[in-house]
């Protein structure tokens, strides 16, 4: 990718997020904020990102253990049981390939 692709990208970018609401542009300003509705479902994707995706990711990456442990926390079988239950959250959205 090209450095001129960059400035584009943003654009395009800030362009849908003000098209869904979740930012808004600051009058007389070339700058842009947050609107509470934006802010919030933000900070919910950065939460799924640090506390679930990759913490699974790198799980998914490890080798497999040939015997699951027998003290599993309630974290490790809430991680076992992810992928069927994000398969079936998937395919009820319609967002299932």
């Amino acid at each position: 990718m090209d450095l001129g692709t960059y400035p584009r990208r943003a654009t395009y970018d800030l362009k849908k997020s003000q098209a869904m609401e979740l930012v808004r542009k600051i009058e007389h300003t070339r700058r842009y904020e947050p609107t509470p509705e934006g802010a919030h479902g933000l900070t919910t994707l950065l939460v799924l990102r640090d506390k679930v995706n990759k913490p699974f990711l790198a799980a998914a990456c490890q080798p497999q253990r040939h015997h699951p442990t027998r003290n599993r926390t309630v974290i490790d079988q809430h991680y076992v049981t992810l992928p069927g239950t994000m398969s079936k959250l998937f395919l009820e959205l319609g967002i299932a390939a």
